[in-house]
């Protein structure tokens, strides 16, 4: 398979097959047979912080997306008319998270 890409100079790699590939002689090798794995002694260690985030994400996932009792609440309270709404209580949380965006 060859991919067109546009505004670059050159002719078309022929297509190689299935995980074959094209040696400069023109026969076909396999990929894997070309393939040289080294050993290696790589490790990876996470930051105290980084598994304290780990942590908090676990919590957090397990953690209700609504609240179903305050909704409850509030929708009893506006039911029968005593749901109160203070306008700068709401001002003040808005510009709140305004900042912190």
């Amino acid at each position: 398979m060859t991919i067109a890409i546009n505004g670059l100079p050159g002719k078309p790699l022929p297509s190689s097959g299935e995980g074959g590939q094209v040696a400069p002689n023109g026969q076909r090798s396999s990929a894997a047979a070309n393939t040289t794995v080294a050993a290696s002694d790589d490790q990876v260690s996470l930051t105290d912080s980084a598994s304290r985030l780990r942590e908090l994400e676990n919590e957090v996932s397990q953690l209700p997306v609504v609240d179903t009792k305050r909704v409850t609440e509030v929708q009893r309270s506006i039911s029968i008319g005593s749901f109160q709404v203070d306008p700068s209580q709401v001002a003040e949380k808005m510009l709140t998270m305004d900042k912190s965006l």
